[in-house]
């Protein structure tokens, strides 16, 4: 894997968030492993995550099919905003800031 990604973040394992992901036109709850950002400059986070009780599925997600899980995100998602965990490491906040 060297040199396959910019950078890799790393939350230590109790400061993982929560998170949402999207796999086909559903959201599903999970927990963010990393995020790797990609010689595009793009992002894609490993998430761990669960399509039903007892299943548990490791996958990478392009950054605009994660979402924080907070209070606030299920009433948010139907707008389309997107929510990021903070720090001066952390992915872009807007898929469109991706871009520049």
């Amino acid at each position: 894997m060297a040199g396959e990604y910019l950078k890799v973040v790393t939350p230590p394992i109790a400061e993982r968030p929560s998170v949402l992901v999207e796999q086909g036109g559903r959201w599903y709850m999970g927990e963010l492993r990393q995020w790797m950002q990609l010689h595009d400059q793009s992002w894609k986070a490993q998430v761990q995550w669960h399509r039903e009780p007892g299943s548990t599925f490791i996958s990478d997600f392009p950054a605009d099919r994660v979402v924080e899980h907070t209070a606030e995100t299920d009433v948010r998602l139907p707008e389309g905003e997107r929510y990021w965990p903070d720090g001066p490491d952390a992915p872009p906040r807007s898929p469109h800031s991706l871009r520049s």
